[in-house]
């Protein structure tokens, strides 16, 4: 059970954060003014955001500056906090009455020039190699990407009037991965694999009913699949080739039959880029097919993105999948602190068959 927090008998525990701006802690008289503060953690190349609303009913507050950095740590007290990371203020609004000032800030990690339209040429590369490439254009870390992904070759492609952070998405997308950006480095990791990105295994949490008050469940059927078809074009021999990616459950499977599959419909330059962009969608669709919220009545700063979980005490067909975090909200208000976790269907590998048309 997630609400299993190990402190001593009769001990009382309440909600505990530190904020500090350029490392230095704000004054308590700032921080008793918060009336609420919410952060939410992304899993894929988009910022994690911050939102903090303070009391200004005496009008002595100052307005903070747009580009503060902003420095969280959050948890419980006798516990140790969580290193939430930095935030850069974006957005500042002032309203009343009663007076409030609104904060918004985001991950520190994206840079301005994420933002910028480029177009460049990528000839015989790994993958590997050109998100390198972007990382040391936008001045981060060395970036992080598992042995799997770094070593796929790329023959061509182009970055065509696009910024980084969408052609950063659009090859996480191509090769059935997820793509952002914390602690000063770019992460490329399997998308819903429940791994970190340099392919280490995060350990599973099991949620029961019992840890949360509130939670939902979503099917979509139109986008449960059986596979995926994928068409080439062999120049050399002047046919078209399918590659179907299916279900494990299937024994067998004979390309372009099946009782859902869905077809793509552009036809690729070859069979491994075929089987590749299969691979990706099939990912997407299983991924997408279903999803599951749970407000945990405890909040939990430590579960985070890409953490794989299990959940017991709901419908069958809720407590039989594996799922993986998509994001969690952080929330603490003049009810508490809770933790507010959106599931996906995790994706184990999965694997593909082809055949000659």
């Amino acid at each position: 059970m997630l609400t299993n927090l190990q402190l001593p008998v009769g001990a009382k525990i309440a909600p505990v954060f530190t904020l500090a701006i350029k490392n230095k802690v704000l004054e308590e008289n700032i921080s008793d003014r918060i009336i609420k503060l919410s952060v939410t953690d992304n899993s894929g190349f988009e910022a994690d955001k911050l939102d903090l609303t303070f009391d200004d009913s005496d009008r002595q507050l100052q307005m903070p500056v747009r580009g503060t950095v902003l420095h969280l740590h959050l948890g419980w007290s006798k516990q140790a906090l969580y290193d939430c990371g930095y935030f850069t203020v974006d957005t500042v609004v002032y309203s009343g009455s009663p007076d409030t000032i609104a904060v918004t800030a985001r991950s520190a990690d994206f840079r301005d020039s994420f933002t910028t339209r480029l177009s460049n040429s990528y000839d015989d590369y790994t993958l590997g190699a050109i998100v390198r490439i972007i990382s040391n254009r936008n001045k981060l870390d060395l970036p992080v990407i598992p042995q799997e992904l770094e070593s796929i070759k790329i023959p061509h492609i182009d970055q065509t009037n696009e910024t980084d952070s969408y052609f950063l998405s659009r090859l996480a997308q191509s090769y059935g991965a997820r793509v952002t950006v914390k602690n000063g480095a770019i992460l490329f990791f399997k998308a819903g694999s429940g791994r970190t990105a340099s392919g280490q295994a995060i350990p599973w949490r099991t949620i029961v009913r019992s840890d949360g008050d509130n939670h939902s469940y979503k099917l979509t059927d139109k986008l449960a699949y059986d596979g995926v078809k994928a068409q080439w074009h062999d120049l050399k021999k002047a046919t078209t080739s399918n590659v179907a990616l299916k279900s494990e459950g299937e024994k067998s499977y004979t390309a372009g039959s099946g009782n859902n599959i869905l077809q793509l419909t552009k036809i690729f330059a070859d069979e491994e880029t075929a089987k590749r962009a299969a691979d990706s969608v099939f990912k997407q669709v299983q991924n997408d097919s279903s999803s599951f919220s749970i407000r945990l009545a405890l909040g939990r700063a430590d579960l985070s993105a890409q953490t794989p979980v299990n959940v017991l005490g709901f419908k069958d067909v809720i407590d039989s999948q594996h799922w993986v975090i998509d994001s969690a909200v952080h929330e603490i208000n003049e009810k508490g602190f809770t933790t507010t976790l959106n599931l996906k269907i995790y994706i184990a590998d999965v694997t593909y068959e082809s055949s000659i048309s």
